[in-house]
């Protein structure tokens, strides 16, 4: 009796500290270079499609440095009603958006919402839901920073079951003169 009554209250806890972040998550959860992606609080969504996954559009080609690159995150999901994200790039800084922040750990600079975002259906039956990022390309970017994301696809029932995480790490390169 002592042994389910203390599983029961152990995952209340869990749950209710998951559910904690729609602000967005502390840093440090982009799967990055060892560390955990959204997976730690968020799981046990429906199963992914072969079109479901996290993309990037928007990058230019080449990449000039000094400049300002708006970038788009786009999830795929089948069922998601709303979600959040974060990420991280090893060069540069970014440039907040309304309903995002950025949050520093470790010297590095991380992306984060700051509230849920809404996902929208498409004619292929999936969920969408777009990030916007805000890249300033360093003046002295000379080769390639990888770009690090994770995002959720949530049900939008404040606990961390019925979530799917998608993660993207992407290489992005200067232009070479």
């Amino acid at each position: 009796m002592k042994k389910t009554l203390l599983l029961i209250v152990g995952a209340l806890a869990y749950s209710g500290t998951a559910a904690a972040f729609p602000e967005g998550a502390p840093a440090g959860h982009t799967g990055a270079n060892n560390q955990q992606d959204c997976s730690l609080c968020h799981f046990a969504g429906p199963e992914p499609s072969a079109k479901s996954g996290l993309r990037l559009r928007g990058l230019p080609e080449p990449i000039t440095p000094g400049t300002l690159v708006e970038l788009t995150l786009v999830m795929l999901d089948p069922e998601s009603k709303v979600g959040g994200f974060q990420a991280m790039i090893e060069s540069g800084a970014w440039q907040t958006s309304s309903g995002q922040q950025v949050l520093t750990l470790n010297g590095d600079e991380y992306l984060t919402h700051t509230q849920p975002v809404s996902s929208d259906a498409t004619d292929n039956g999936e969920m969408k839901t777009l990030f916007t990022l805000h890249w300033r390309v360093p003046d002295n970017l000379t080769t390639c920073a990888t770009l690090y994301a994770a995002a959720v696809a949530a049900d939008d029932d404040d606990s961390p079951l019925g979530d799917n995480v998608y993660t993207l790490r992407q290489t992005l390169c200067a232009n070479e003169e």
